[in-house]
């Protein structure tokens, strides 16, 4: 008897049920894209379970700014927290499963968070909710909830951008090769997670049972993970930051210092402050970006921070979270007088304003 078999209980006894495999890759991409749960999101986080939702399947990948899909990932998701998932499926039986599929997927990852654009998945995920029949803008209503569907895909792109991404392989028998270069890959890497979700399946296609196992969330990488949130204090993370963010950190120490801007170091950042003492905006090194905190929008002055959101809006091409955007150094230091004086100089003089 093989070891790959279950056994169902019925009113004549036992009945095996031998692991069966999956005739095409398509039926396996299509049951993914039906039944996200696959994905095993409650054995991701047990506290907080990862639920995904479907952006699109086949989604291109371009390899440069405005280009068309160079290649093609066989699905999109993000999650609750907006993480973006990426998902590439293959057979046990493709021998490419050993090696091909991983330069595939690092290949997705590396320009697909260089040149995704919101546009790209707003538009993307509102097709795909239509093809299906459902309303976009209620299923990620029901999704994310009303507080957070304010930005959602902004906080997706930013999430792309930064590397805080996640990488499966579905297989449905994930080999030995590959199970140790997931391991290895996730217990390298801080804000990435790279797993791979084994779903087998047992019995015949008119009566089967799927079982999806994950693998690569060792103990090890959890505590890699874990460790890179609390190690780095803001002076090391400005050490170790690019030459972009050091010029965007000597900029706007200059500025504070014309302004008479005070500031306070957090573990992770610098932030300006308001002479209230309020946070006009906080410098993050290590994310290559400046978060301008419009919570004046909570305030007495909703006007001043409408206009000033939508001045943020206008200066990077896009729409951003309502409630504390990042500009990254790409945008500001291209046009760094125009920031300056028409936004972050009035954003201070805005807060001051404040009772």
């Amino acid at each position: 008897m093989s070891a790959d078999v279950i056994f169902i209980e019925d009113a004549s006894g036992l009945k095996e049920m031998p692991a069966s495999g999956f005739a095409l890759e398509d039926d396996l991409q299509s049951l993914v894209e039906r039944h996200p749960a696959l994905l095993c999101g409650a054995q991701m986080n047990r506290d907080n379970p990862r639920v995904f939702l479907l952006v699109g399947r086949e989604f291109g990948v371009p390899d440069r700014d405005g280009g068309g899909g160079r290649w093609s990932l066989d699905h999109l998701f993000v999650d609750q927290d907006a993480i973006p998932t990426l998902v590439e499926v293959k057979r046990a039986s493709d021998t490419r499963a050993r090696r091909e599929v991983v330069a595939q997927m690092l290949d997705y990852a590396a320009n697909g968070a260089e040149y995704w654009p919101v546009s790209e998945l707003c538009t993307r995920f509102e097709r795909t909710q239509q093809l299906l029949g459902m309303d976009p803008t209620r299923v990620l209503l029901d999704f994310v909830g009303a507080e957070q569907v304010d930005g959602f895909w902004d906080r997706a792109v930013e999430n792309l951008r930064h590397g805080r991404i996640r990488l499966i392989f579905l297989i449905d028998r994930v080999p030995h090769e590959l199970r140790r270069i997931v391991e290895w890959l996730n217990e390298q890497t801080t804000e990435t997670e790279v797993l791979a979700v084994e779903v087998m399946q047992y019995g015949t296609v008119d009566h089967r049972v799927l079982v999806p196992r994950l693998i690569g969330a060792t103990t090890t990488a959890a505590a890699v993970k874990r460790s890179a949130t609390r190690g780095l204090g803001f002076e090391a993370r400005l050490a170790d930051a690019s030459p972009e963010s050091k010029e965007l950190g000597e900029r706007l120490k200059a500025w504070g210092l014309r302004n008479a801007i005070h500031t306070r170091r957090t573990h992770e950042g610098l932030k300006y402050l308001a002479e209230d003492g309020q946070d006009l905006c906080t410098f993050y090194p290590h994310w290559d970006g400046l978060e301008m905190l419009v919570s004046i929008r909570r305030s007495s002055h909703p006007v001043e921070s409408e206009k000033l959101l939508r001045a943020l809006e206008s200066f990077v091409g896009s729409s951003l979270s309502g409630n504390a955007p990042i500009v990254y150094c790409n945008k500001l230091l291209t046009n760094w007088d125009a920031f300056e004086n028409e936004i972050l100089t009035p954003f201070a003089r805005a807060f001051r304003s404040v009772d």
